[in-house]
């Protein structure tokens, strides 16, 4: 789990099936005990509480000044 929750910090887009090459790359686990993707999202969710969230952009509109006159 550390291994994964250093991946996912170091680069936040990266996908269940690249998790999953890179333990197997790195040699952190046997090709035997390899997690599935749905396991490595699972892990992700619920035991290191990383979820996706959504970015907003606030509109250009909205950061300007109101202009009013007097």
């Amino acid at each position: 789990m550390e291994y994964l929750e250093n991946e996912k910090l170091c680069k936040p887009s990266v996908t269940s099936a690249e998790l999953q090459q890179r333990l197997l790359l790195d040699g952190i686990v046997h090709p035997v005990d390899l997690p599935s993707k749905s396991a490595i999202s699972k892990c992700m969710r619920e035991d290191l509480v990383m979820t996706k969230k959504k970015i907003q952009q606030v509109p250009l509109e909205g950061k300007k000044p109101i202009n009013v006159e007097h």
